[in-house]
């Protein structure tokens, strides 16, 4: 059911699925004092290092989802990519708490709003507890340019 969706094309342009290919995302791990001490990884590099690994790769709220062409393009696989859309969630922290406990995740990646801070402690909890790798979408900022 999920790879269908993903083999959908939702990119208009090049430029949309680039944006959502290189979103900043901050690795929430156990270890994590301070995100602004945390590595910046793209979806790109993400999917790239966790292809590999058995279980999910789990895309949780994504803006938008990258495409077969886009992952034939940078030789990634898509087979252990799975997608929870935003309109399937009613509580963004129950669904982390879920995906988190699950043994078939081994990477959590959430688009959806920022979590507040004891949320994003008791995600980094149970992604060390279950050995997940769970990371957390950064808000783009929204750059204005003047003429």
């Amino acid at each position: 059911m999920y790879n269908n969706v993903l083999r959908r094309s939702l990119f208009q342009s090049t430029a949309d699925r680039d944006s959502c290919v290189l979103q900043t995302l901050v690795n929430a791990g156990i270890n994590a004092d301070s995100s602004s001490l945390l590595p910046r990884q793209s979806l790109l590099q993400l999917i790239k290092q966790h292809q590999s690994q058995d279980g999910w790769i789990l895309l949780v709220a994504p803006p938008s989802l990258p495409d077969k062409e886009w992952a034939e393009n940078y030789q990634l696989s898509l087979h252990n990519v799975l997608v929870v859309h935003q309109k399937q969630i009613s509580d963004l922290a129950a669904t982390l708490t879920q995906a988190l406990t699950s043994a078939r995740c081994k990477v959590v990646i959430n688009f959806g709003k920022p979590l507040k801070q004891q949320q994003l402690e008791q995600c980094r909890k149970l992604a060390a507890k279950n050995n997940i790798c769970f990371y957390q979408s950064e808000p783009i900022a929204q750059t204005v340019f003047t003429h």
